[in-house]
């Protein structure tokens, strides 16, 4: 998949660091391997050292400058051609009184014990994610940070922290 400039947060040697292209949710940020690598063992030891400084600086940023309640990190990679990589998901407290809201996703608590229907969890929330914040055309509205002042605010703290160079 093709990332727009405008999207791209920084690029390495190793890594491309970008907003997730189809999402309106501020802060949905993904890391991908450059090198093709479908697996961490894969990876040139530069590459691995890299990849954990980036992960705590973007961990880190998320969590202070949009106080999500939970921020998810998920490693995905079994869509044929493209390399593995990793979701950065903030969930906020708006986000998660969203999900509540939407009646269409209380079928999900016929999928778990009666006991803990009262509850979500990090499945049934990147799922919400994925379909309300992704793959619809037209989306909630946001609260917070746009898309683009998290993008920006990304591209100063990761560069700071850039162990390497940034392209």
């Amino acid at each position: 998949m093709e990332i727009p400039n405008e999207k791209i947060i920084l690029k390495t040697t190793h890594w491309v660091i970008n907003h997730r292209v189809d999402s309106s949710l501020s802060g949905y940020v993904m890391m991908q391997s450059c090198n093709g690598c479908l697996s961490l063992s894969d990876l040139p030891t530069e590459a691995i050292q890299e990849m954990g400084i980036f992960m705590s600086s973007i961990e880190s940023t998320l969590k202070s400058r949009l106080s999500p309640i939970h921020l998810y990190i998920g490693k995905y990679g079994h869509t044929p051609n493209m390399p593995f990589h990793f979701h950065f998901i903030p969930v906020s407290q708006w986000l998660l009184d969203l999900f509540w809201r939407d009646e269409r996703y209380r079928i999900l608590s016929e999928f778990s014990k009666p006991s803990l229907a009262h509850l979500t969890d990090g499945a049934e929330l990147t799922f919400f994610i994925w379909r309300e914040f992704c793959e619809k055309e037209q989306t909630p509205p946001i609260q917070g940070l746009s898309v683009d002042e998290v993008i920006s605010m990304l591209r100063i703290e990761l560069r700071r922290n850039d162990p390497i160079n940034f392209k």
